[in-house]
């Protein structure tokens, strides 16, 4: 990993993304110009730990019907990423599942019940944070969904980009520190939009 990288993590870990309540959003979801579902994400600091969660359901018809279903368990211990799971339902079949757990000195990620890598800089900043902190000063967050370290590029006026490993592109709005909306590039593409 690059000397940049690493530093960037660093002050994260010391200065940042230390929530102090328990916070829930709502978000509605659309493909094109339709409501297709729902999203929740909610963070719940216990002591030195904070769980966040974010469950996602959206529902629609393009030759067939569509349901996908997102669950997002994340937990990260004294500003850094301790463990995540994630499960991913197409129709109500499991399409991927991921979980990564911190050993003690590095951490190991599971996709679909192979090993598929070791990594050993800790992680401060991962993918669900997106939703509860605007990534000011981040140029890098841990992927829960793949393992993968992906690429956040500032665009201006509290706006984002995130690349991931495979190049797809999500795009983050924030108005004060709160996510708003964002376009999702993913199984399904789609817009959230924060409710009021």
């Amino acid at each position: 990993m690059s000397a940049r990288f690493i530093i960037i993590f660093f002050f994260l870990s010391v200065f940042g993304h230390q929530p102090a309540d328990h916070k829930t959003l709502y978000f509605d979801i659309y493909f094109k110009d339709d409501s297709v579902g729902t999203l929740r994400a909610t963070l719940d600091p216990k002591g030195s730990k904070v769980q966040y969660t974010s469950i996602t359901s959206v529902s629609i018809k393009i030759i067939k019907q569509l349901k996908v279903d997102y669950e997002y368990l994340v937990t990260f211990e004294d500003g850094y990423l301790s463990e995540s799971n994630v499960d991913v339902l197409i129709n109500e079949k499991t399409h991927t599942e991921a979980f990564t757990k911190w050993t003690g000195n590095q951490y190991k990620f599971v996709k679909d019940r192979k090993n598929e890598a070791i990594m050993e800089e800790k992680v401060p900043y991962s993918t669900i944070l997106l939703f509860f902190s605007e990534p000011n000063n981040v140029e890098q967050c841990y992927s829960e969904m793949d393992g993968s370290i992906n690429t956040i590029v500032p665009l201006g006026d509290h706006r984002y980009k995130k690349i991931n490993s495979k190049g797809k592109e999500n795009i983050y709005q924030y108005h004060n520190g709160t996510l708003t909306e964002a376009t999702i590039d993913g199984i399904v593409d789609f817009k959230i939009v924060k409710r009021n």
